[in-house]
């Protein structure tokens, strides 16, 4: 990690902008695994674990997975706003208590 931001697997340093006697901070798997808790309409909240790269869609599909609910009839939301399927967990801050 750099200023906040993840330099994941495929980037180089000099894509992440770090810059000569830069700090770098590293996060382990288990960092990136997080429980969050989803609840359903008129239903009770289950967890799921998730890592924090994982694309919205990805997490979708495991609730498909796990509960029957196809993708296309989920919208997820964190925090009143509608999370993007393209982002990833760390992006749309799931880091955070979800």
């Amino acid at each position: 990690m750099f200023a906040g931001i993840v330099c994941e697997d495929e980037l180089t340093l000099y894509d992440c902008k770090v810059e000569r006697e830069s700090t770098l901070h590293l996060i382990t798997k288990e960092d990136l695994e997080k429980t969050v808790f989803i609840i359903v309409n008129g239903g009770s909240p289950f967890p799921l674990k998730i890592n924090l790269f994982d694309k919205i869609i990805e997490i979708k599909k495991q609730i498909e997975l796990s509960h029957k609910i196809p993708t296309y009839n989920q919208k997820l939301f964190f925090n009143g706003e509608l999370l993007n399927d393209e982002k990833t967990g760390q992006k749309s801050n799931l880091n955070e208590e979800a």
